[in-house]
């Protein structure tokens, strides 16, 4: 098998299968992938803390509309976030199944 075959993963997301390629990477692009991954994972908390502190601002008393149009925003923000540090993270997690060599090794 060469070093660089793509092999399919088929994953599940959100209720859709989607199909994430998995490639073997040298040091250079995992190191990539991990740096995406952990920004991805800390734009996701951040996100999902924004939409805590909104939740916690929640009385007894119907919402007004101003409060429910911003957690509806912020939910918004907070799935696409989700979504994306999955992404990453599925990336990271095949590449890592993988291994990787060093960038200057033949293939």
């Amino acid at each position: 098998m060469p070093w660089r075959t793509v092999k399919p993963l088929y994953v599940e997301r959100y209720g859709q299968v989607t199909c994430v390629s998995l490639i073997a990477v040298d040091q250079n692009e995992f190191s990539a992938l991990h740096r995406r991954f952990a920004g991805s994972l800390e734009r996701y908390m951040a996100e999902a803390n924004q939409l805590c502190e909104l939740l916690g601002k929640c009385a007894e008393a119907p919402l007004s509309l101003e409060l429910y149009s911003e957690i509806a925003v912020q939910r918004s923000a907070e799935t696409q976030s989700h979504a994306e540090y999955n992404d990453h993270r599925l990336r990271l997690l095949a590449a890592a199944r993988f291994g990787y060599r060093d960038s200057d090794e033949k293939q």
